[in-house]
């Protein structure tokens, strides 16, 4: 057997990691962070000619807390998986921290961990957990294979002595990319599950399995797959970003075409426990039956802002990359522009904004988003608007110079689910303007944000509409259509009018023509532009201290710590619950009736 004596480092895990690798020879080790450390590791035992046994003279010198743990975690790991081939010794007196031999607080479930909301939110759990004093500070994420964004928070996971192993679910990704696959499997993928489950020693018991929006319609042998889960004893806590009811008729369809329309998307037992990010959420699960003990309140934590770039610097880069004027009022709209952001809106506010430039820092993604932002991009070219697209792109500014350069941070969304924009800009020191979305704000003032720069809706004359009564029927009957309900005149007609009171009609209730249509006329005739109201009419930027105001509320009632509170007070709720049989809600189709109210429809949502 080949004993290396393995030097104690400098402190640091890079300098720990460097001296490790130079005193076994070990090749491969391309980076100074645990997961490469274990796949050079693993490749080095599982080729070696005679076994290995790593001497510890002295304890590893490894100040940042957790790392010794995880590296003696790596260590068991792999000798455990290559029995025979690798030993480890350490100082007699000196006892290593136990290894993550216990079950894992959370095996958190997303389909992917690519660039999204959800996987940062994932992130900011681990992270939470964390501040909150979780032992032990590891979890399990089950994915379904793609983790193209996960690289970006390793390292400060790592830091904080968070381990997340990351096996693959085979099946539980988007059911788009398994083509020709598309049959309801929702008992293999449990299997699946459990196996992925068991072999990193998750138990019923003591595991939860936190699961990211499972009914969304992304995934048909998911539903199922939670059910036969929870009827094995396993505890689940359910979290609601999305819903496919909430006008994503092609995802609804996916589900009932797959699954028929009686099938138990929100399944109900002691075991099960379900979590939203706003009180409108909270409300449709009440409706649908969820009992209160099992409906949790997780809104998303904010993490901390890091200090952003020179104000002047960053205004003259954004000049000279996004041709944006030195001397208008910048306004940032941190987004990528997919439709329910409302380009149009944002386009109109560089209009009545004196000495103002808008600009939306990312482009879809999604080709069917990318075509609407590409026309908006068009349309504002060829009438020189002030509005500026993929500010934020590679051709653009970095995102915090974004925000450095701006004056005030815009929002015209049409619908969000946590609304992550209304809370961020004041820790970046900077105020919010733009449209109210209250079924999301409502939360944030409840909890003493002040929003005094947002208007509830931005309304014209109907008479600047033509043909909008036809547009707004023909969208309500294709939503209808879409989601298998009968046409219902009374609720159109009502809507109609709550939409037209007073011969006003508010710009976000258009629809792409008929925006272009406003402000092609605005733009023609500046004076137009004092026919356009806010209901709460905008009194410029906040006043003195609010920002102030608003960034302590936010650091301490969203802060990672406060946030790792709330899921730790879920996860032992979870925990606790007793083991029942599974059933469908009491009342099933709450969800669906919650979101069609044609009241709330918006063309540019169809």
């Amino acid at each position: 057997m080949r004993v290396v004596d393995i030097p104690p480092g400098d402190g640091t895990k890079a300098g720990f990691l460097r001296s490790f690798a130079d005193a076994v020879g070990l090749p491969g080790l391309h980076a100074y962070n645990w997961d490469a450390f274990a796949d050079a590791l693993s490749a080095y035992v599982a080729d070696v000619d005679r076994p290995l046994e790593l001497n510890h003279r002295e304890m590893p010198r490894l100040h940042s807390e957790g790392d010794l743990g995880v590296y003696v975690d790596v260590l068991t790991d792999l000798a455990n998986q290559f029995p025979g081939h690798l030993a480890s010794r350490f100082p007699e007196k000196a006892t290593p921290p136990p290894a993550d031999r216990c079950p894992p607080a959370a095996a958190i479930a997303h389909y992917h961990l690519n660039r999204g909301g959800v996987t940062r939110v994932v992130a900011n759990h681990l992270l939470a957990l964390r501040a909150n004093q979780i032992n032990p500070p590891w979890a399990v994420l089950l994915t379904g294979g793609r983790a193209e964004a996960w690289s970006e928070f390793e390292h400060t996971l790592e830091h904080e002595g968070v381990r997340a192993a990351r096996p693959t679910v085979a099946g539980f990704d988007y059911d788009s990319l398994y083509p020709g696959d598309a049959a309801p499997n929702p008992a293999g993928l449990a299997d699946r599950f459990e196996k992925a489950l068991t072999d990193h020693r998750a138990t019923r018991e003591e595991t939860v399995l936190h699961v990211h929006n499972h009914s969304l319609g992304k995934n048909v042998s998911l539903p199922g797959a939670i059910v036969r889960l929870a009827e094995r004893g396993w505890k689940i806590l359910l979290q609601i970003h999305d819903f496919a009811e909430e006008f994503r008729p092609a995802n609804y369809l996916h589900l009932v075409g797959a699954l028929g329309e009686g099938a138990n998307l929100y399944p109900q037992a002691p075991q099960i426990h379900y979590a939203v990010l706003n009180g409108r959420d909270r409300g449709v699960l009440q409706a649908l039956g969820v009992p209160a003990e099992r409906l949790h309140f997780l809104p998303n934590p904010v993490g901390a802002f890091p200090p952003l770039p020179d104000k002047l610097l960053s205004k003259a880069a954004l000049g000279a990359a996004c041709d944006v004027p030195a001397e208008h009022r910048y306004l940032c709209y941190p987004v990528r522009g997919i439709r329910r952001k409302n380009l149009g809106e944002a386009a109109l506010t560089g209009l009545l904004e004196p000495d103002s430039t808008v600009g939306v820092t990312l482009a879809p993604r999604n080709p069917v988003e990318l075509a609407f932002h590409d026309r908006w991009r068009s349309f504002a070219e060829a009438l020189q608007l002030p509005i500026r697209f993929a500010t934020g792109e590679e051709d653009g500014v970095s995102f915090h110079q974004n925000l450095a350069a701006a004056d005030a941070v815009l929002t015209t969304s049409v619908a969000e689910g946590f609304g992550m924009a209304f809370l961020e800009c004041w820790l970046a020191d900077r105020p919010l303007l733009g449209r109210d979305l209250p079924h999301v704000t409502a939360d944030f003032r409840a909890e003493g944000i002040e929003l005094p720069g947002l208007y509830s809706s931005l309304t014209i004359p109907l008479a600047w509409a033509e043909g909008f009564a036809d547009r707004f029927r023909a969208g309500c009957e294709k939503l209808l259509t879409d989601y298998r309900r009968p046409w219902d005149e009374a609720a159109f007609a009502e809507a109609l009018a709550a939409k037209t009171a007073g011969d006003r009609v508010d710009f976000g209730d258009l629809d792409e023509d008929l925006q272009m249509a406003v402000i092609r006329r605005i733009a023609d005739d500046p004076a137009a532009r004092g026919e356009v109201f806010s209901v709460e009419p905008k009194s410029g930027l906040p006043r003195d201290g609010v920002v102030e105001h608003n960034a302590a509320t936010v650091r301490e009632r969203y802060s990672l710590a406060g946030s790792g509170a709330r899921l730790a007070a879920a996860y032992g709720a979870v925990l606790a619950s007793p083991v029942g049989p599974v059933t469908p809600p009491p009342h099933p189709g709450a969800v669906l009736d919650s979101f069609l109210d044609l009241k709330t429809f918006r063309l540019i949502r169809g």
